[in-house]
């Protein structure tokens, strides 16, 4: 090196194994001075820290609501279980390439009179502990975050049947949740406030609408029937050709047909022809013949 002159030596670290619990990384540097002329070998050493800055943004939390609908008929099924279930699902996601171990994550549910139990869910192996009062249940989990990773926390919350049936009256219960996720050794915390909804939908069963599905069912029976003759009529299927052939040729045969005499008419008619033509004869001499039987003549004279 020439003198008075500054050469850079560019140092490439692998921060690959870095985690949020490593505050920095020491490098030394010896620097070696050789002499050909009198063999004295002179070092030079300097000690440097570079500090982490962890970069929080990398960390985001989320939530995935499932709301849920439940009929009167559900609830009033106990034989079959006694409890519905409300699931949540809590997801933390680590977009950056260091490692954050042990974070401290705080879920806090509000306990209802409707609530008995909460079941907590999680992956990658993280222990959560519970700590609970009359009106709400804190759970505190220790989260371990692989860079490029999601972690997930899911929350089954188990309703009791007979508590909700006492406010059934109203359309919707909100489940509130607040998640805390404390980013140490920073002082900063993401915090998120979640509602999961349970609606109470109509129940559109046989058994509890019975009535109305018999109703329902004629009506359209009915409609179908009409809209079935409707168009049976509008082809002609109710028109009788055979009967309407049958009365035109009857009143043809009326109209060509000649009005006949009346037998008593006739009668008259027939007797007054016959004494036109009969001839009385009064002077007529009585020719007299030889019978053999005087009962034959008087029957051929009576005739």
């Amino acid at each position: 090196m020439k003198r008075f002159v500054k050469r850079p030596i560019y140092i490439r670290l692998d921060t690959s194994k870095a985690t949020n619990r490593d505050d920095g990384v020491n490098v030394t540097v010896f620097l070696y001075n050789t002499c050909a002329a009198s063999g004295v070998k002179e070092a030079v050493r300097q000690a440097i820290r570079i500090p982490f800055n962890l970069n929080t943004t990398e960390i985001i939390i989320d939530y995935v609501s499932y709301d849920r609908n439940v009929t009167l008929t559900e609830l009033q099924d106990t034989e079959t279980s006694p409890t519905i279930d409300v699931r949540d699902l809590f997801t933390i996601t680590n977009k950056g390439s260091v490692m954050w171990k042990s974070l401290p994550a705080l879920i806090i549910l509000e306990m209802d009179a409707y609530v008995v139990k909460n079941t907590v869910i999680t992956t990658m192996g993280a222990e959560c502990k519970e700590v609970s009062s009359k009106s709400l249940v804190m759970l505190k989990c220790f989260v371990n975050l692989e860079p490029k990773s999601t972690f997930k926390i899911t929350i089954i919350r188990s309703l009791l049947k007979e508590k909700i049936m006492e406010i059934f009256d109203s359309e919707k219960i909100s489940i509130n949740s607040t998640y805390t996720l404390f980013l140490e050794p920073t002082l900063q915390t993401l915090n998120k406030t979640f509602t999961t909804m349970l609606y109470f939908q109509v129940d559109t069963s046989f058994g509890s609408n019975k009535y109305y599905m018999i109703a329902l069912a004629v009506t359209v029976a009915l409609f179908v029937l009409v809209v079935i003759i409707i168009i049976l009529y509008k082809v002609g299927f109710f028109e009788r050709k055979e009967k309407t052939k049958l009365d035109a040729l009857k009143e043809e045969i009326k109209q060509k047909s000649i009005r006949r005499p009346n037998r008593d008419d006739v009668a008259d008619t027939l007797q007054e022809n016959n004494q036109g033509n009969i001839e009385v004869v009064d002077d007529i001499p009585l020719q007299l013949m030889d019978f053999q039987d005087t009962r034959d003549s008087s029957s051929l004279i009576q005739n």
